[in-house]
């Protein structure tokens, strides 16, 4: 198997609904971009005039709200955001865990979650979990996690160094000196 990459579609609704047509031939179709609610986000409108069920869409994270997971004649279809950070981290806790389970793996089909010690505080959100990228290191036996300088979500080099989610729960702060909990996405620098 394979990537197949189809290329980049015209923001109209005809060239999205001809772009899921064209892909709808893998097992699994990932787009990214046009899925939230925009005068120029068509993937929602086209995969339900395709007759795709909707699974989910607009998911309570931050960042990577707009997600959407369909299937499509026996086809999961990934929508994930055009924002390269949002797509990044919903790449990581939606798709990745699918691939997984698909190819066979049965269990730990999801990054593994740690407790670590933030080096400095983390705002949250008010109405969603925040996914803050951090810089996880391990020294004297304990796991801690340095957020990056920028979580904006347009931050594309805050993806260089992550190598963790940290979690912030709805409405909370993470405290530098508090524990989080950090999804991991490769392995704590030593």
């Amino acid at each position: 198997t394979f990537a197949r990459p189809l290329g980049i579609v015209r923001d109209t609704r005809e060239a999205t609904i001809a772009a899921f047509e064209a892909a709808i031939a893998s097992d699994f179709v990932i787009s990214s971009g046009g899925v939230s609610v925009g005068a120029f986000d068509f993937v929602k409108d086209a995969l339900d005039a395709l007759g795709a069920e909707t699974k989910f869409w607009r998911v309570g994270m931050k960042p990577g709200k707009p997600v959407v997971v369909s299937r499509l004649r026996d086809r999961v279809v990934f929508g994930l955001p055009g924002n390269p950070v949002s797509c990044f981290v919903s790449f990581h806790l939606f798709v990745a865990p699918a691939l997984r389970k698909a190819m066979g793996q049965e269990t730990q089909l999801h990054a593994p979650t740690v407790r670590a010690r933030l080096t400095a505080t983390v705002k949250g959100a008010p109405e969603r979990p925040v996914y803050a990228r951090v810089q996880v290191s391990a020294r004297d036996g304990a796991l801690f996690a340095t957020p990056l300088s920028s979580q904006s979500s347009g931050a594309l080099t805050s993806m260089l160094t992550a190598n963790g989610l940290a979690v912030i729960a709805e409405g909370g702060r993470g405290e530098a000196g508090a524990e989080a909990d950090v999804v991991l996405l490769g392995l704590p620098t030593w």
